[in-house]
């Protein structure tokens, strides 16, 4: 079944509009949510549209804390991260306070949008600041898990969502962890060759990759991170000390989840005695994305399941 992020946070805003009585949506420039959407048919008196102002919907969403509410901001992550990236430090997370941000349209998945819609460097943004948490979901169930997580628990939150229907990886009775351990081998004694470390757009990408290399009689672990955002320290370096190779797979630039793990694996150095992995980012380095299809660019860039076997296959 194909489920995509959009249906996940239409049906979980309804639920949480309703058990929620002061949550509010303040939505941004983001056309193809407005209309199908049914959230803001039957909550239309708690969902506000800002258009092309992301700064003034972002410090409208933190003003309306002061009146006991719950904002949750929706709009594109290119327009959110960039345009209203001070009001979020300075307004939102400076006073700590208990704003959700969901931004669709992240990585390549802006597709055609150009340049200026494409969101390779949202991670870095928004990881930056302090006080704010990040999660990165990879398909419908965990997205849903997401949004009822951040409902309930206090502070600012990013929510990295993409534009692109997938399978379903997990299922119903999905429970948000730090990081799913889908496929694992090897320990500090007697390290596994390899293994995949990915999130959201991509995770479902690198599933077929590793279906591929069992083929052909490779073992290769593969790891989820729906939450890049605190990162669980003594999870990373015990992933690291089990192998001897980890891919960090994203469709992000300098910053995201691989830098993250890098500076993980610095601190970690000399830890484990010594043996911790080699680490290989495949992703997007320093370079602005063209508009295209969505399936071109990520075809084009390396980020499909054929792309990243082969890169994989030329490391090892």
């Amino acid at each position: 079944m194909k489920n995509d992020l959009y249906k996940a946070f239409d049906d979980s805003m309804i639920r949480i509009l309703k058990k929620h009585g002061n949550s509010m949506v303040f939505m941004g420039t983001f056309p193809k949510v407005f209309e199908p959407a049914n959230f803001a048919r039957f909550f239309h008196d708690r969902v506000f549209n800002f258009g092309l102002a992301e700064a003034n919907l972002v410090a409208a969403a933190a003003g309306s804390t002061v009146r006991g509410k719950l904002p949750f901001i929706l709009g594109l992550s290119s327009f959110l991260t960039g345009k209203a990236w001070e009001q979020m430090k300075d307004m939102i997370c400076y006073p700590n306070l208990n704003v959700k941000i969901l931004g669709f349209g992240s990585g390549l998945s802006a597709g055609q949008g150009g340049v200026g819609m494409h969101a390779t460097s949202d991670i870095a943004l928004m990881r930056s600041i302090p006080n704010m948490k990040v999660f990165c979901p990879a398909d419908f169930y965990q997205a849903v898990k997401v949004f009822d997580f951040i409902a309930e628990d206090f502070g600012p939150s990013y929510v990295r969502l993409f534009d692109y229907e997938v399978g379903d990886i997990f299922d119903e009775k999905y429970e948000l962890k730090p990081v799913d351990r889908i496929k694992e081998h090897g320990d500090v004694l007697n390290r596994g060759e390899m293994a995949i470390l990915s999130h959201g757009r991509l995770f479902s990408e690198c599933l077929i990759a590793v279906k591929e290399l069992e083929k052909n009689g490779k073992s290769c672990g593969l790891y989820n991170f729906p939450i890049i955002k605190p990162l669980d320290k003594k999870v990373v370096l015990e992933i690291l000390a089990r192998y001897k190779k980890v891919f960090v797979v994203e469709d992000h630039g300098i910053g995201g989840l691989y830098s993250a793990i890098a500076e993980i694996l610095a601190e970690g150095i000399g830890g484990a005695n010594g043996m911790l992995a080699t680490l290989k980012k495949i992703g997007i380095d320093e370079k602005f994305v063209e508009s295209a299809r969505e399936e071109d660019l990520y075809k084009k860039y390396g980020l499909d399941s054929v792309g990243i076997l082969k890169e994989i296959v030329g490391v090892i």
